[in-house]
């Protein structure tokens, strides 16, 4: 602002026309300072985005947890009255919509890994939050196999047979975590942001001897 109030503009900058006149100085300051803002922003959505989605992939497994263990206290609660058929088809229904939902998490995450995945592989190599973006991916990882021991933890003992064979084909599929990957050589993980330490200071030493 001091520059523009000094007759300068913000930044130096090639411009097709002549900014002498007050209007057109003006009308240049202000497209720089408009510029800047939506670069700002861009960059910043552009870093946080992926972050954003892995934590909301964290935070829908906390919540899928959450149902699953309250389903089996509202099994605990009921076992002792007398139960009913209804009771019982109420809560194969909502074991069935636990399932849906574990699923629908594995598919977002596929399609998030699937459009981002090129952004995933730049970040990887040049944004300053490599650390932030490799603990979120971990994060995704250990919920996602976290899962399977939840359900191991659940009384088995109250469930049907079938609801049991459920619970089963969940913990089948806890065993292949879901992994935000780029190609073959970027996965976000803790272990790949040693690896890239590693690398950069094997890099360094190399260097150094030149």
């Amino acid at each position: 602002m001091l520059d523009i109030l000094e007759g300068q503009l913000p930044y130096n900058m090639w411009v097709p026309w002549n900014c002498t006149s007050f209007f057109s100085f003006l009308f240049t300051s202000l497209q720089e300072i408009i510029s800047l803002i939506v670069a700002t922003i861009v960059n910043i959505a552009t870093e946080t985005i992926v972050l954003g989605f892995c934590l909301q992939l964290c935070a829908q497994f906390e919540i899928l947890e959450h149902r699953l263990q309250r389903m089996v206290k509202r099994r605990e609660e009921e076992i002792f009255p007398k139960s009913s058929l209804n009771k019982v088809s109420r809560e194969i229904s909502k074991l069935s919509k636990h399932i849906s939902h574990h699923l629908c998490i594995i598919r977002l995450a596929g399609t998030i890994n699937g459009i981002y995945s090129k952004v995933i592989f730049v970040q990887f190599f040049v944004s300053i939050l490599i650390f932030v973006y490799c603990w979120a991916g971990n994060e995704v990882m250990l919920k996602s196999i976290g899962l399977s021991e939840i359900v191991y933890h659940m009384d088995w003992m109250l469930m049907t047979n079938s609801e049991q064979k459920d619970l089963l084909m969940i913990m089948k599929r806890c065993i292949k975590p879901i992994k935000f990957t780029s190609s073959f050589l970027v996965i976000l993980s803790l272990e790949s942001y040693g690896n890239l330490l590693k690398m950069s200071f094997s890099a360094f030493n190399v260097l150094q001897q030149f």
